[in-house]
């Protein structure tokens, strides 16, 4: 619908978009929201699209915004220069809006990405199914955690410091200052992951952050979250008493009548 519009050449509403696909598709009585929703989290520089369940914006990027409710459709070049910078861990892209020029501006300044870093990204751009409407338990648990921070207990008294965190070697799903002692914790989801795989992840974005962010008086510890035990991911976890491993349970049930 966005291409029909010349949404290709120019800037186009959100008002636009909703009232051509009612005109489309006027049996189907799809909600603006659903619409809506779509875009941001196709859009690789919506302040909202962190809050994708599947990561679409890294996944299937295809739209950018110009911060005032307009879309545009991705160009070839766009999207090549906004996996680059992905890839290179450039800040630009954590951050909650940007334009294509500073994304340009941020990749001048760099000459080549990282080989370390190449394999992993590509990981994050293994394209969706086309119509990928159900996502699992552990693809929905980062955004749950977000939701519920208060009421969720790590071990520490922690403030959300970035979500799916850009750096040169990586994303960090959830990055934290624990406002006790001001050191910053590397949070990561299991998800399927093998032990050693995200045990090695956890441990390069601690260095990272040591490196890059943490000031001389700040530790950096780290979190692994999974659903269920894994004696070699608990093994080798216990070698380094700044990483602890957190499990995750649901609770299920159906009642006639809700409880008063």
């Amino acid at each position: 619908m966005l291409n029909e519009l010349g949404g290709d050449k120019r800037w186009v509403s959100l008002k636009e978009i909703n009232r051509k696909v009612h005109e489309a598709y006027p049996s189907e009585k799809v909600k603006d929201v659903t619409i809506g929703l779509q875009l941001v989290f196709h859009s690789i520089n919506h302040s909202s699209r962190f809050h994708s369940p599947s990561k679409q914006w890294i996944k299937k990027n295809l739209f950018k915004t110009d911060n005032s409710g307009r879309f545009m459709i991705l160009s070839e070049d766009e999207k090549e220069m906004f996996k680059k910078a992905y890839k290179l861990g450039l800040g630009v892209v954590n951050k909650s809006f940007y334009s294509m020029e500073e994304l340009k501006a941020a990749l001048e300044n760099k000459e080549e990405i990282l080989e370390a870093n190449l394999e992993e990204a590509e990981e994050e751009f293994k394209p969706l199914p086309e119509y990928e409407t159900e996502f699992t338990l552990e693809e929905q648990l980062e955004s749950y955690i977000v939701s519920n921070w208060n009421s969720v207990d790590f071990g520490y008294n922690l403030e959300l410091y970035g979500r799916q965190y850009s750096t040169s070697v990586g994303i960090i799903d959830l990055l934290c200052i624990d406002k006790d002692s001001n050191d910053f914790v590397v949070i990561e989801l299991k998800k399927g992951k093998e032990s050693d795989k995200v045990l090695g992840q956890v441990q390069r974005y601690m260095g990272w952050v040591k490196k890059n962010l943490a000031k001389e008086s700040q530790n950096v510890r780290g979190i692994i979250i999974t659903g269920e035990y894994d004696e070699r991911l608990s093994l080798a976890a216990s070698t380094n008493t700044n990483i602890k491993i957190k499990y995750y349970g649901i609770k299920f049930w159906l009642e006639d009548e809700p409880s008063g």
